[in-house]
Order: C-alpha cells, then structure tokens, then sequence
C-alpha cells in the first residue's frame, strides 16, 4: 500500500465525517477501511491475479459494509453515505480514477423514498407514528398547533379534523383545499379500529413481527421540536391519518375549540449516489472501450422496530466482489487493453434508480461499453451451484468455462433476473450483458441477512470466474456480441458438454477463439492450442459461442467427432470425443 495514497484517503475520510457525525464512526470506518485493503496495488505480488481475490479480503469488506454501524445502508440515509465513502476510499487506495469529476455520481431518489414520521397531541395526549397515527404520503413536513376545527368549519389558523373522503386523490385535493384556504394542518379520521404495524416499505418481505423483536424504532423517543427541526416546513400542509380509536377525542377537541398539535418530519435524504471509478486500459485505441463490472451497495435499513436488514448477501457479497476484482487488476504489471469501469450502485432496492440515472445520462457512450457484468448475492446456498444469466452467448461460454475452472457448476438462471437487478438498463441499451447469481433463501430483506451467514469462499470463486470474463473481453480482440435474452431455457453446462478451453470473444472472421486449454480436458486430448480459432465442431459450422454450444449438445455420447480450427492461417482438423 502507498503510505501516501493511504495518508490522503485517511484525510479525506476524516474531513467528510468529523463534524456532527453524532457517534463514533471515524475509527470503525479508517480500521475497515485498512484491513480489507490488502489487494492495494503495492502489496500484491503474484502475477496470477485471480489469486489476489481472497476469501478472507471478501469477508471484511461483508463485515464491515453489513455491519448495524451502516444500519441497513438504506438509500438516502447516513448508513448508505457511509458505504458510498468506505467504497470510494477502497478506489481510491487502489489506485482507480473518478469515472467523472468525482468519485460520486448523485441522482434524484424521489421525495417518496424518504421516511415519514409523525406525531399527534390532543387532550394531553401524544400519539407517535404506528398503530394509530401514520403522515399521509402527500403531507407537507413541519409543525403546527393550533385551535382545532372540523372541516365545515372556516379552517384559516386551524388544525382541521376530517373523515377521510374514499380514496387517496379525494383525500389530497381536500388537503389542498384546506391549505389553500389557510389551514395549519389536517387530521383524516379513518374508519380503521388501527392500521397494521408498519415494518419499512414493499421492499422488506419478513412479515409480522417475532418474538426477538424489540420496540424502540427511531422515532419512539422524538418530541414535535426535534421532528419538525429534522424535517421542516414542506410545499404542503402536514397531513396525519387517524385511527377510528382516536376519533372522539379529535371530534371533541374540534367541536369545543380545544388544541391539537401535529408535526411531521421525512427521515433522510432525497438524493443518493452511485460511485463509479476506472481503470484506464493499456492499449492506445481500445482504452476508449470498456468492460462495465457492477453491483449494488444499497440495501433496506431498518423497520420501525427498530430491527437492522444488514443485507450481507444482499448486496454487500456483491459488492465486495467488485472491489476484489478492482484490487486483482490494480494488481497487474500492466492493465487490461480495454478500461474497465468499476460501478456499486445506489438506490436499486427502490428500483434500479443508480443504475438507471447512469444509463440515462451515460458518462461514456453506452456503445463503447464492450460488455456488462453484475454481481448481486453471490455468497449463499449450495457451495459450487451459481446461475449465470447473460444476454450475451460469448458471455455465457466464457463465464460456463471460467465457473468450472473455480469449482463452481454453472446453472442457467432465468432471463426475468435480468429486470430483477442493475442488468436491465443496459439489457434495455443492448450491451452485452452477465448477471452472476447464487439464488434466494430465506434471509433475503430479513434482519437474519448477516455476514456470519456468507460463505466466503463461495462468493471468492464466482468473483474470480466474473475476473476470468472480465479480463477475456478486456484484452480480447473483438468484443462479445449481443444476444437477446430467451425465456429461461438451459444452457449447454446442463449435459456437461464442454471441451475444456477458455474461449477468447468469437474470431472477427467467424468461429470461437481459444485463449487458453485446461490441462487434462477433451480439449486437450484433442491437440487444441491457445490461438486457434474453432470453425467446425462434427458436421456442424462454427460462427459463433452459440452455434460451439448447439453443435457440442448435438453430438451422441462418447462417439468421435471432428475439431476443425484455423491455426496460423491453416485449416488443422482434429479428433476427439468426450468420456463415456
């Protein structure tokens, strides 16, 4: 590690969080910070770089990104920040550049994105967010007090008590009404007896509360001052929800002109970021192309319970296999031919909106990006199973060749995963597209998602399989071509028939290149070499990766069959045929 690429990081950190942080993270952040640095350029001397991607670099990085420290790392909130910063640092000491004028990327996440809390006093009693009291979606942030009124009554100055009118439009344009007729604040009465116990947003799947729960969210100690210092006054009036429980006391206030005080505060920001670094290819022409290696950082926070989803498989194991893959090319004496852009994203679990605002406004042109690889849960279930879903046939065949290669067995995943992560906007651009997956359990948007959970180890091999495509297409000639995704149909690896080599992107002159044989395999047995370009398989033309997989699954078991490839610019026809 450079002691002066570390001593600028440090001061880096120190100055975006010394001030007002309100607990001690500096240490925590600066002590993570520097173990799971150990791929800095300057420390990793072996030449094989896949052997820089550790499992142990990989569980530091899950430990501390899935740590109760960044609460859940829910976009908008002080634990995503804090994961955008300790992922910028990483860049930074791996010897990486800002993509654009910094290392953050900031986008729009919405004012919907941001919590709502609320409070209501009346008769002497305080009513916080929860089983009685909920801020309309449409309410305005701020505090008022005031004298109470029912909605026939004139409502300038007042705090106004309404039944709710049958439907959420009705209830925002009389809200509107009132504002615009004066009206400090409006209390909608429902019909509810109570309303359910709020447990986050749509996001988080984990159901009714358990027996390990704890009260306490965040907001249960907050005073109408601190809520309305936290959220400020809104474009709208605050709007509350009542339940049917509290009716009579509002209806009495209101009709004996007693006070009713409210306040209503959104919890966070409206704004997150994606931070996206590079490393600048070697080669003169094609460092103006690039290999795009991504993952989401972004993960649910917390209920209003007060529970953590820490989200280690989700999307910290990803994440972590991007930094490791960063700190393996950082590693190399000379860099790839093509750049390589290193993306974690921001804001997917509120809907892919990092990785849309990138594709949107694009840094580089979408069409100077060779090929996309996203890495989302990668470190759970089944030790050597991981689904590869591409939208790419010259990806499929490098990532199947490379997952057998690191003890994995590749499973063709379903296309729809491509929409279910930060691969669809460039699926939408048609890039050349890989998703690396390891498959759903029973902790996903759970608190139970925690680092003691990964398998490290796992997650090591599917980041040195993503290393092994991404380095193909980063010094390969040609780039990988498109291929529109299908419906979930399986892939060759199913009848395991494969000849053992590691493809290079398909020949610009027709075929699939061989950049590499393994030792031991059909391949191998057969006399193929690395340069040689695969142009028959049996009676079978070879053009491309998909017509080497159709014509292998078209072979009967354990007959011979003919190899013909170009070699030096001869036609060399080779015999081979897979075991019984």
């Amino acid at each position: 590690m450079d002691p002066a690429a570390s001593k600028r990081a440090r001061r880096k950190v120190a100055a975006r969080h010394t001030a007002g942080s309100g607990f001690a993270l500096l240490p925590a952040l600066l002590a993570a910070a520097a173990l799971a640095a150990l791929a800095a350029p300057g420390s990793a001397r072996a030449q094989d770089a896949a052997a820089t991607v550790t499992a142990r670099e990989i569980q530091a990085h899950v430990e501390f990104l899935a740590s109760d420290l960044l609460e859940g790392r829910d976009s908008g909130k002080r634990g995503a920040e804090l994961a955008a910063l300790y992922i910028e640092t990483q860049f930074e000491l791996l010897g990486l550049r800002p993509l654009c004028a910094s290392w953050q990327m900031p986008f729009d996440i919405g004012r919907g994105a941001t919590r709502m809390r609320c409070v209501l006093s009346c008769g002497g009693r305080i009513q916080r967010e929860g089983e009685q009291v909920a801020a309309r979606e449409f309410s305005g942030c701020g505090e008022a007090q005031g004298q109470a009124a029912l909605a026939t009554a004139a409502p300038g100055g007042r705090v106004v008590v309404a039944a709710e009118q049958g439907g959420e439009d009705e209830d925002r344009a009389l809200a509107e009404d009132l504002a615009r007729r004066g009206a400090l604040a409006v209390v909608f009465v429902s019909s509810e007896p109570r309303f359910g116990r709020r447990r986050g947003d749509g996001r988080r799947s984990s159901g009714a509360a358990t027996a390990g729960d704890e009260e306490g969210s965040v907001a249960a100690g907050a005073t109408l001052e601190t809520l309305a210092a936290a959220g400020g006054p809104g474009e709208a009036i605050p709007a509350l929800r009542a339940a049917s429980a509290l009716a009579a006391s509002l209806v009495e206030a209101a009709e004996q002109g007693g006070e009713i005080a409210v306040a209503v505060a959104r919890e966070g920001a409206s704004v997150s970021a994606n931070v996206v670094g590079v490393l600048e290819g070697s080669d003169p022409i094609l460092r103006n192309e690039y290999v795009l290696v991504g993952a989401h950082y972004d993960h649910v926070g917390r209920n209003d319970l007060g529970k953590i989803y820490n989200g280690a498989d989700d999307n910290a194991s990803g994440v972590a296999g991007v930094l490791e893959l960063a700190g393996a090319l950082a590693s190399l004496p000379r860099a790839p031919r093509r750049s390589v852009i290193f993306a974690a994203w921001g804001a997917e679990e509120r809907g892919l909106i990092g990785s849309q605002a990138f594709a949107r406004d694009p840094p580089v042109p979408l069409e100077q990006i060779a090929a996309c690889i996203n890495l989302d849960m990668i470190s759970r279930n089944d030790a050597r199973l991981v689904e590869v879903v591409h939208a790419s046939d010259d990806l499929l065949l490098l990532a199947e060749e490379a997952a057998a290669r690191h003890g994995l067995a590749p499973k063709a995943g379903l296309a729809f995963l491509l929409a279910a992560s930060d691969s669809l906007p460039f699926v939408q651009n048609e890039v050349p597209t890989l998703f690396l997956f390891t498959g759903m359990h029973a902790d996903l948007h759970a608190p139970t998602d925690d680092a003691g959970r990964i398998d490290s180890d796992k997650a090591a091999r599917v980041a040195r399989t993503a290393l092994a495509v991404l380095l193909a297409v980063a010094n390969g000639d040609a780039r990988p071509a498109y291929t529109t995704p299908g419906l979930g149909v399986g892939s060759s690896s199913a009848r395991g028939r494969r000849l053992g080599f590691v493809p290079a992107a398909d020949a610009s002159g027709g075929g699939v290149a061989v950049s590499a044989v393994s030792a031991g395999s059909v391949a191998a047995r057969a006399g193929l070499q690395t340069g040689d370009v695969i142009v028959r398989v049996g009676a079978a033309p070879i053009a491309g990766s998909r017509d080497l997989r159709d014509a292998l699954n078209a072979l009967a078991a354990a007959e011979p069959f003919e190899i013909e490839v170009r070699r030096q610019g001869e036609s060399v026809v080779l015999k081979a045929a897979f075991a019984e």
